[in-house]
């Protein structure tokens, strides 16, 4: 393993001495500094591990020191030595990711314990990294090679695109079978809608796809137990462009495009990512969102238990309009009362409706 680098900023030089000691008998090497001028311009010429530094120095403190060493090294991991600690200062170092603070005067074990952890989370984020990054490629290459240019299928892959979906499923944390019910929602409401067969055809093969991006949004968001904050969300919000990059050179069709692009788009404009309003935003984009949204109420969430049926239907009732397009909300909830989505919605096996709509969609 490649020796891991420290850079200390420490005034007090027989405590940076001491600190370098004990971390250099756990195999760490060590780059200390009693100027946190002379800190930052090292890290810009060598690459950093982890900055363990003191709060208040001459010059620059503690806290603006992290800021500029995170921005040139985003992976680096903080600790923060301080003699106090007020809510500010808590405050500013949570929103840098610092990993703990250590309060003076402090043991040994307690700096080499808060050490190892720091280095463990930095392994952990960029192996979680590496992860997404080959997943992101295996979903990428997968997704264009699935249809050809005449737009058919065989059964083998329309369920590699189920597949697909279902990885993305199993990251973000809904029930089993929410790519097959969304599908089958839409394709149900998109028949009540008078689309012509090809049309079904393509939105049944962008369905499942519709939330591809999220491989590019970190498990820590995805996984959150509990409401996005601000940074989070933004994060979030990047999902139906990057599915979009992820596919745009392949030969998907236009509608199954859509359904990845337009799915989060709100019928009074305060959607994303392009904040379309009503009839601008394309048809499979409308039709995703009322069939999208309605099963993210009725299953568990890793922050909230499904919500009871009746109480999703008020809510499209209430947010058709706003959210959602009214004609085909409303559309929607006729399917609802003519019991059309009854097994899907109150049994967990949908084997059979899976089936149907494969035999369906690879006919010749």
């Amino acid at each position: 393993m490649m020796e891991e680098t420290i850079l200390i900023a420490e005034d007090d030089l027989d405590l940076s001495e001491s600190i370098c000691e004990t971390l250099r008998k756990e195999g760490y090497r060590c780059l200390a500094f009693a100027n946190p001028l002379d800190a930052l311009e090292t890290a810009n010429r060598v690459d950093i591990d982890l900055l363990l530094t003191d709060l208040k120095m001459p010059h620059i403190d503690g806290i603006e020191l992290a800021r500029n060493i995170t921005s040139l090294q985003p992976d680096s991991r903080v600790i923060l030595i301080t003699g106090f600690s007020t809510m500010n200062t808590v405050i500013e170092g949570l929103r840098l990711g610092i990993d703990s603070y250590i309060l003076k005067p402090f043991r040994s074990e307690e700096i080499v314990f808060n050490v190892k952890k720091s280095m463990e989370r930095r392994r952990l984020i960029r192996q979680n990294r590496n992860y997404q990054a080959g997943l992101e490629s295996m979903v990428v290459d997968q997704t264009r090679e699935l249809v050809d240019r005449c737009g058919r299928l065989s059964r083998s892959q329309f369920e590699s695109i189920f597949a697909i979906g279902n990885i993305i499923e199993a990251r973000d944390a809904y029930t089993r079978g929410h790519t097959e019910r969304v599908t089958l929602f839409s394709v149900a409401l998109a028949e009540r809608w008078g689309w012509p067969e090809h049309r079904i055809r393509e939105l049944a093969i962008g369905s499942p796809l519709h939330d591809i991006g999220k491989i590019g949004v970190p498990d820590v968001i995805l996984k959150k137990k509990g409401p996005l904050n601000f940074n989070e969300f933004e994060q979030m919000k990047l999902h139906p462009e990057i599915g979009y990059e992820m596919v745009k050179n392949s030969d998907l069709p236009s509608v199954a495009v859509g359904c990845i692009l337009f799915h989060q788009e709100r019928y009074d404009g305060k959607g994303y990512p392009f904040g379309l309003k009503s009839e601008d935003i394309p048809e499979e984009g409308r039709l995703m969102t009322v069939c999208d949204a309605f099963d993210a109420m009725t299953s568990d969430r890793v922050y909230r238990p499904a919500m009871p049926v009746e109480r999703a239907v008020d809510i499209v009732r209430e947010y058709a309009g706003a959210q959602f397009d009214p004609h085909m909300a409303e559309q929607f909830l006729q399917l609802i009362d003519a019991g059309a989505f009854d097994r899907l919605l109150y049994l967990e096996e949908i084997r059979e409706e899976f089936e149907q709509l494969v035999a369906r969609m690879t006919e010749i």
